[in-house]
């Protein structure tokens, strides 16, 4: 799964895409990010995603990711756990 920082453009928010195979990398990551503005530890049951739109300039099916006490810290294009929020006409499995 991609996943990518909020910024001012979409282009600087590109440019901090990154990777991450698995809800505990996601976790690592978001709190390399956010472990100097906040003294919450980020843990991966902490994490969930919504969707937000297919946006057509990525390419991506987008999602925002948030952390609990925290909020919104990024977007990606999938989310990990099928059992969290799904967009409208998807199913679960």
């Amino acid at each position: 799964m991609k996943f990518r920082e909020h910024r001012g453009t979409l282009e600087q928010a590109m440019l901090t895409v990154v990777e991450v195979n698995s809800l505990e990398e996601l976790a690592t990551h978001i709190q390399k990010i956010w472990g100097s503005f906040t003294s919450i530890p980020i843990r991966k049951k902490d994490i969930y995603f919504r969707w937000l739109c297919y946006d057509e300039r990525i390419g991506w099916d987008t999602y925002f990711v948030y952390v609990n006490q925290i909020g919104s810290v990024g977007y990606s294009n999938g989310k990990f756990d099928i059992s969290q929020k799904v967009k409208s006409g998807e199913q679960k499995n």
